[in-house]
């Protein structure tokens, strides 16, 4: 095992130009140092790690086609504000359908949304979800730990649908 105090850097360093796919488990196996030791001297060296498990991947272009929210209108968003706007979808097609909905005030639920029928007797948990349609079928993620009732699913352009169906509130 070579000491680590030793000449390790300008190695590795090379190492890593040679190939820039090299994660840091693999450079730290290589030359018999911690994973710590190898993010020290990269930093030294004044290289960036970004990726904890990679040392330098180049960025991939962006993607051609932006996500496209429900309407048809090209705006680039992040996941999370899909989902958002997911949900407020759902929501607005719930109390249109004359079911009352509600927003949980914290995210520790196993649902996105609470519909409750307008004699408050039937409590509906929907978790809402964003799906695509491919050959004719609508692909979604389901929750393996959902605690719901019915999954409201997005798909751009179509109006929601719910799996199972929803009852007559």
């Amino acid at each position: 095992m070579r000491n680590p105090q030793t000449g390790v850097g300008p190695q590795l360093i090379a190492a890593l130009a040679a190939d820039s796919t090299l994660t840091a488990k693999a450079l730290s196996e290589k030359f018999g140092v911690s994973r710590q030791r190898v993010y020290q001297l990269l930093k030294a060296s004044g290289l960036k790690t970004g990726n904890p498990y990679l040392i330098y991947r180049p960025r991939q272009a962006a993607s051609p086609c932006p996500r496209l929210l429900t309407g048809g209108v090209p705006v680039r968003i992040s996941h999370s504000a899909a989902g958002t706007v997911s949900e407020m979808l759902v929501a607005a097609d719930l109390l249109a359908r004359g079911w009352h909905v509600f927003f949980p005030l914290v995210r520790t639920t196993r649902h996105d949304l609470i519909a409750t029928s307008r004699d408050g007797c039937r409590l509906l948990r929907i978790e809402v979800r964003s799906g695509i349609r491919r050959r004719g079928a609508v692909l979604f993620a389901k929750k393996e730990n959902a605690a719901c009732d019915h999954y409201g699913v997005v798909v751009t352009g179509e109006p929601t649908f719910y799996q199972p169906d929803l009852p007559v509130p």
